[in-house]
């Protein structure tokens, strides 16, 4: 099997402003949609004093709960999405382009689509099974930061299964490169 860049029929998906404008609008749409289970969820923190206390103001010290607990997470993420890239041998830098943090594969290894999706999905995946084992609504608030926190790795996903299943990626500074398979 070879694999020979094709310029007509490859494709490239670019990480942009609109995918992160797209990403809060489906995460705005998620909250809406589960916005009582959100509601129970905040409230059940609320009412069992399990946040902290570090002010008199009860909403300043939930918005601090709520990214206290999202930094071990974030890092968590990109660090799951950087062990699914070392399993199939790439070698993974990490940071941030503004506020989103990343991990980056730096060898241009090429994954077949399968294996790029493998890496993709991991943290959405062993993140949110993990919660379900963490007791009380703590485990609530992971499951809810989790999947808003991986909605473009979802929505990459969806962009990426709409290309051909014998195609290949390779992992770009701009977001990746679809390269097709010619024998």
């Amino acid at each position: 099997m070879s694999i020979l860049l094709v310029r007509g029929e490859d494709m490239s998906f670019k990480v942009s402003w609109k995918l992160h404008i797209l990403s809060f609008i489906i995460s705005l749409i998620f909250c809406l949609v589960a916005q009582s289970y959100i509601y129970n969820l905040f409230f059940n923190l609320l009412e069992g004093n399990i946040i902290m206390k570090l002010s008199r103001n009860q909403l300043l010290d939930f918005t601090l709960f709520l990214f206290i607990i999202f930094i071990p997470i974030t890092i968590v993420h990109e660090l799951l999405h950087g062990v699914a890239y070392s399993l199939f041998g790439g070698k993974v830098k990490y940071g941030f382009k503004g506020i989103y943090a990343y991990a980056q594969e730096t060898t241009g290894i090429v994954l077949h689509r399968t294996k790029f999706l493998i890496v993709l999905l991991s943290p959405v995946t062993m993140i949110s099974t993990a919660s379900v084992f963490i007791p009380g609504s703590i485990g609530g608030v992971v499951l809810i930061l989790n999947l808003l926190g991986s909605t473009g790795d979802l929505l990459m996903a969806f962009y990426l299964c709409r290309s051909n299943g014998n195609s290949y990626i390779v992992d770009k500074d701009y977001g990746f490169d679809i390269i097709t398979e010619i024998e």
